[in-house]
This record gives C-alpha cells, sequence and structure tokens, in this order.
C-alpha cells in the first residue's frame, strides 16, 4: 500500500513469530504442482485470537521474515513477497540435489489482501516438475507508516 505523503515507514523489531510451517500442514510439501505455478497465500496477521499476532498490527504495511526450506527435493527455489507479487521473478532459497538439509535467508516482504484479508504474503515455489520442499516462515518485524 502506498503511504500518504506526511506518513514515513518506521520498523518495529519483535520476536520471532511462526507465521507458516508446511510440515504441520495436511497437504504436505509445498511445490509448483500443486498451486500449478500460483503463488500460495501465507496470513501473516491471520489467526487475530492468537495474542502473538496481536503483536503486529493491522494497519502494517510490510513485514521482514526469515524464510527456512528443509528437506527439499529436485532443483528448485522459493519466492516470497505480498500476496499477487509473488511470481517467481525472484527468490530468496534456490536449492538442488547437492544442498543442504536445511537452508535460510531473510528478507522483507509487503502485506497485500487476500480473499478479503489483509496482511498476506504469498510463496512462490518454483523448479524443475519433482521440486517440492518444507517451508517454514518466522516474522521477525514489520513496518508501520508513522505521521510525521
Amino acid at each position: 500500500a502506498a503511504l500518504p505523503a506526511s506518513a514515513e515507514p518506521t520498523f518495529v523489531p519483535g520476536s520471532a513469530l511462526r507465521a507458516y510451517d508446511s510440515r504441520g500442514v495436511p497437504t504436505g510439501k509445498a511445490s509448483p504442482t500443486g498451486g500449478a505455478g500460483n503463488p500460495a497465500p501465507v496470513y501473516a496477521l491471520a489467526d487475530r485470537s492468537d495474542p502473538m499476532n496481536q503483536l503486529i498490527p493491522d494497519e502494517a504495511t510490510a513485514v521482514t521474515y526469515t524464510v527456512t526450506v528443509v528437506q527439499a527435493e529436485g532443483t528448485g527455489f522459493i519466492e516470497v513477497d505480498g500476496y499477487g507479487f509473488a511470481d517467481g521473478s525472484t527468490s530468496v532459497v534456490a536449492w538442488d540435489e547437492t544442498s543442504p538439509n536445511r537452508m535460510a535467508n531473510s528478507g522483507v516482504s509487503t502485506l497485500t489482501e487476500f480473499a478479503d484479508t489483509p496482511g498476506t504474503m504469498g510463496i512462490f515455489i518454483g523448479g524443475d516438475d519433482d521440486v517440492a520442499a518444507h517451508v517454514i516462515i518466522d516474522i521477525t518485524g514489520y513496518y508501520i507508516a508513522v505521521t510525521t
């Protein structure tokens, strides 16, 4: 979302908040065939009844995160960005058959709206037809517009 001319983004660091872990999802590992090449939504602010998720205000425009890829198969990559922007044009983690079992990287993602739910990031998995991986996303802080 665009900031008003009188607003400046302010970063608010926080303790890691687990936003997504495919190891606990019934569909299992994330893969491009599971989403037909479309990004999967991750609701950074989804469960507002969870006290941890209340630490990120609804007005947050972006989050900092750490994405961890575990048990990767094939040659592939993951992109994390605001839902609707994650299109496979960049990657935050890439792997092949020689990569370690666990790889992590950090980044910043805008928050967008998906299915009338604000505070959404998108995960895009790309690569070979046989690529699959478990994905873990921890939110480590957020940006909020502060009017000056």
